[in-house]
């Protein structure tokens, strides 16, 4: 029985040397590891809790993060990738073309109509359109038509051509807008935002507690409105891209203009030629006038042949009576005299 005893109380010593040895080892491993900085919990800041990353979020919420595991381990793999930024010499480029332009046109309502009929074969659409004026009495046209069309880009040139078979132009201007980047950055807005929508759903579905769920809504609803205003924003820019504008001006003339030249005799000849074509209107014109107002003529020429007759009348009149008065002063001249012979 003794003997039984020494040997347990033998054995119970050796496992309290060996335990004692091991806590001192682990002490001076403990104690000689470089030291890490402490955890800090970021506080959120309620004027910006709206902007806070996903794992302010989390931390806010109390879920742990998935991308940094349960210990904390910073090598974990992330839940969502970044993005890849395109440099902006490899991103496809955003033109906006505008272009107004003059022309002149004999036939108005024709060219109007072979417009706008060019337009929609080519799968573009009239914005606005504004025609204005009237056929004057001396002939002149004075319409005035401003359309405001949307022509494919990729087909542009070839319609500007087209046009410019179809009436005289006599101002064209093209200007270029270019919106890559306004284009380019709305649309990383919109991508981070649709990140953030996705990292907001799955924080929602992990969250318990109701202050959580109500702020988490709250930024929901809040990145919807603005993903909502980008791909608006998108579209429009698509739009424009897409579809070039063209202000098109449409003066109706009778005649149409010559360019003009520095050499003498192509100014005289065009003077001349000018002046020709003036008189030619305004006989036209006369003879125009002439046949509407002949009434109104008659009757003034009736008028004045009226007139014309009383006035000779009366000059006849005056003639004679001029002559009258000579006679009857030497009258009253004898008879004074044979009076006096009397007395």
């Amino acid at each position: 029985m003794k003997k039984y005893i020494c040997i347990m109380l033998s054995a119970f010593m050796m496992m309290s040397a060996m335990t004692g040895c091991g806590s001192k080892s682990y002490q001076e491993d403990v104690a000689t590891a470089p030291s890490e900085p402490p955890m800090t919990m970021n506080k959120v800041n309620p004027s910006t809790a709206g902007a806070m990353d996903s794992n302010e979020m989390e931390e806010e919420v109390g879920i742990v993060n998935p991308s940094t595991g349960a210990g904390g381990n910073e090598e974990a793999t992330p839940v969502m990738k970044q993005e890849e930024v395109v440099p902006p010499e490899q991103q496809e480029r955003k033109i906006v073309w505008t272009v107004h332009m003059e022309l002149e046109a004999l036939a108005f309502d024709d060219l109007i109509s072979s417009t706008t009929k060019r337009v929609d074969e080519l799968g573009g659409y009239l914005e606005s359109s504004d025609i204005s004026g009237s056929r004057r009495s001396d002939g002149r046209e004075s319409r005035y038509a401003r359309l405001v069309l949307r022509v494919p880009s990729k087909d542009l040139d070839a319609f500007l051509d087209e046009v410019g078979t179809m009436a005289n132009v006599t101002s064209l201007n093209k200007q270029r807008d270019d919106i890559t980047f306004e284009y380019t950055d709305t649309e990383n807005r919109m991508k981070s935002l649709r990140i953030e929508q996705e990292k907001l759903f799955d924080l929602l579905n992990k969250a318990t507690d109701l202050e959580s769920i109500i702020r988490l809504e709250e930024r929901l609803t809040q990145v919807r409105y603005e993903i909502e205003n980008y791909n608006s924003t998108l579209k429009l820019y698509d739009n424009q891209v897409n579809y070039s504008t063209v202000y098109l001006n449409i003066n109706e003339v009778l005649k149409i203009s010559q360019a003009s030249t520095d050499s003498i005799g192509s100014r005289i000849s065009t003077g001349f030629t000018n002046t020709l074509y003036n008189l030619k209107i305004f006989a036209e014109n006369l003879l125009i006038y002439i046949i509407v107002y002949s009434p109104v003529l008659i009757i003034l020429a009736a008028i004045i042949a009226i007139v014309i007759v009383i006035l000779k009348r009366r000059l006849r009149k005056e003639e004679k009576q001029d002559k009258l008065p000579k006679q009857t002063k030497e009258k009253p001249k004898t008879e004074n005299v044979n009076d006096y012979k009397g007395e």
